[in-house]
């Protein structure tokens, strides 16, 4: 099972249809479950990433998380240290952000391999 933050925008659409068509499962969590329809094989769940109390079920049974936006959201908010050990903690599994991702890869990056 997959969980899906930003699923009715651009991203988040695309790779909802992208995992369905992999025969994954998929959850989408969003403040407003009834403004958008999804497909049925689609788990819709209320949630929102600002309230980290509202996470826990959307991150039940989950394998992995696509958190769109995270890193924006924190800066506007300053939650993403609330949000990140709460998916730890439910799920079991180390969470960062995409910025954190990126700093790691760029510093592992060599310009003397290209």
């Amino acid at each position: 099972m997959f969980l899906i933050t930003g699923g009715t925008g651009n991203v988040g659409a695309n790779l909802v249809r992208q995992l369905l068509d992999a025969g994954e499962r998929v959850r989408v969590i969003t403040r407003h479950p009834g403004d958008r329809s999804f497909p049925d094989q689609v788990e819709v769940v209320p949630g929102d990433l600002t309230r980290p109390e509202t996470l826990p079920p959307a991150l039940a049974g989950v394998d992995g998380a696509f958190l769109e936006l995270l890193d924006q959201l924190a800066a506007r908010n300053g939650t993403t240290a609330q949000v990140l050990p709460t998916v730890e903690e439910v799920t079991g599994r180390p969470a960062f952000t995409y910025a954190q991702w990126a700093a790691s890869r760029a510093a592992e990056f060599d310009p003397a391999s290209l």
